[in-house]
């Protein structure tokens, strides 16, 4: 048995554009606004909590900041091809042979292989590991009401 926090504060929250190369509808640049939500599984300590939620939630805003009014670009797909051009980095769809030219600034490029709600879970969660000490938890990401991806260690 362990005990659980759960934090699900819609503060903790990011706002991207995104785009899906085989889809048909999400192959277009698109924007969500998602919501982070997370469960810490442990044992309390000598404060009888698990850790301090304040704590976990100021980790989380500084971990998701990077991605809050981008282009998220999973920078592990094979298919896509990025050139900086002074400011810009142009970036060609190589199977839909689309083209974008856009600024640097405005651009997450992510070690990912799709901007899915599933591989972005799975991205939080990889950067929180390196910075929250707990035994085991689990990221859930919303990306439109009532659709969760979730990645973690249960």
């Amino acid at each position: 048995m362990s005990h659980k926090l759960i934090l699900d504060d819609p503060k903790l929250n990011f706002s991207a554009a995104h785009f899906l190369i085989e889809h048909d509808k999400c192959s277009r640049i698109h924007g969500h606004n998602y919501y982070v939500k997370i469960e810490i599984f442990g044992d309390l300590d000598n404060n009888s909590m698990i850790i301090d939620f304040l704590k976990v939630k100021k980790i989380i805003l500084e971990s998701i900041e990077h991605l809050d009014h981008k282009l998220i670009l999973p920078m592990k797909n094979p298919a896509i091809h990025v050139n900086e051009n002074g400011n810009n980095l142009d970036i060609k769809i190589k199977k839909t042979e689309k083209f974008y030219s856009i600024p640097k600034e405005d651009i997450a490029q992510i070690p990912i292989d799709a901007s899915t709600a599933e591989c972005l879970a799975q991205y939080i969660y990889s950067i929180l590991k390196e910075r929250l000490n707990v035994k085991k938890f689990q990221i859930m990401l919303n990306e439109n009401t009532g659709s969760w991806a979730a990645y973690g260690d249960l």
